[in-house]
């Protein structure tokens, strides 16, 4: 589950919450076992690193849910019930179900869907790449089969811009690099610049000490504003509103690599149809979008799919776009 890029994490757990209580009303207690919720990232390096649940920010939500082996109607049914009747009930959330077999996930190679569309080049071409991307996503809803069809990245997270003065700054006193490591400090805590750890003598255990601003306290803008800098000569305090100017603006909330490159990826399921029917007409449509791949860039195409190793692809160089399709049913 998706919501609005940028939201809150508490706002997120409240609209999950208000999905699981949906989930438990389609779906007869008699047929339910339990329902998890995991919102926004998680807490280890390690689990996101080897997780495939597609979740960028504190606006996701993965919800587990488990049924029971004797329930009366199958796990597709209760799928295709909640992907027509939760888009209409939760307008602006995405939602997107993931295979919950490990044997479709190792097929899956480690990606949320079985189609992938990657789209790759340079840092200048990422925006246009992300347009051709959604491009390509609203014409995939309308392939039979096609389902779950969403771009993964997002680009519109809310992000407040800071530009410093530096002439003003000097008059107070100060330099960027003060401006820029106190605000640091007050947002992130000092464990990003100068990291302490305290040993406790009676268990050996290592505690990490830093100070930080609460975030009770940095609720609004003014409130930001009104961050100290202070040099470390030990000068007097200045305030943070008179060497600066905000703006609102937006920035990718995640950033994928291939190679170095920033990539954008397309994901999408099959329901009703075999995959490899679906793999072909998706094939034609990144064929037929290579036109609009920002320039320069070299086009070459390879298709194959067999009963054991299943896989097609279709791949632009330089501003590139590729295809993989890990399964197929077709021989």
């Amino acid at each position: 589950m998706r919501a609005r890029t940028g939201l809150r994490i508490e706002e997120t757990a409240r609209v999950t919450d208000q999905v699981n209580q949906t989930i438990r009303e389609m779906i007869p207690k008699e047929d339910l076992v339990t329902v998890l919720d995991n919102i926004g990232l998680p807490y280890s390096g390690i689990n996101l690193s080897y997780s495939n649940s597609g979740t960028i920010g504190t606006s996701d939500a993965e919800i587990l849910v488990q049924l029971k082996a004797d329930r009366s109607k199958g796990t597709a049914e209760y799928i295709n019930r909640l992907r027509a009747e939760l888009p209409q009930k939760f307008p602006g959330v995405q939602f997107y179900f993931q295979p919950a077999d490990i044997v479709t996930q190792i097929l899956n190679f480690g990606t949320p869907a079985p189609i992938d569309i990657a789209f790759t080049g340079t840092t200048a071409t990422q925006p246009a790449n992300y347009l051709v991307a959604e491009k390509l996503a609203a014409q995939m809803r309308h392939i039979p089969g096609a389902v779950d069809v969403h771009v993964q990245q997002a680009f519109d997270a809310p992000t407040l811009h800071f530009d410093i003065d530096r002439t003003r700054a000097q008059y107070v006193g100060l330099q960027t690099r003060d401006v820029a490591q106190n605000v640091l400090v007050s947002l992130s805590s000092s464990f990003q610049t100068a990291p302490s750890f305290w040993l406790d003598p009676k268990n050996g255990i290592n505690y990490n000490v830093a100070v930080q601003t609460p975030q009770y306290r940095v609720d609004n803008l003014q409130a930001l504003q009104n961050t100290p800098s202070t040099t470390p000569f030990r000068g007097p305090a200045r305030r943070f509103l008179r060497t600066w100017s905000a703006a609102n603006t937006v920035r990718p909330a995640s950033v994928s690599h291939y190679n170095a490159q920033p990539m954008v990826n397309v994901y999408a399921s099959v329901d009703g149809r075999d995959l490899g029917s679906v793999s072909d007409e998706v094939s034609k449509l990144v064929a037929g979008l290579q036109k609009d791949i920002p320039k320069p860039a070299t086009s070459s195409s390879a298709a194959r799919c067999k009963r054991c190793r299943r896989r097609s692809s279709a791949s632009v160089s330089a501003s590139s776009a590729q295809f993989f399709s890990p399964t197929c049913s077709s021989s």
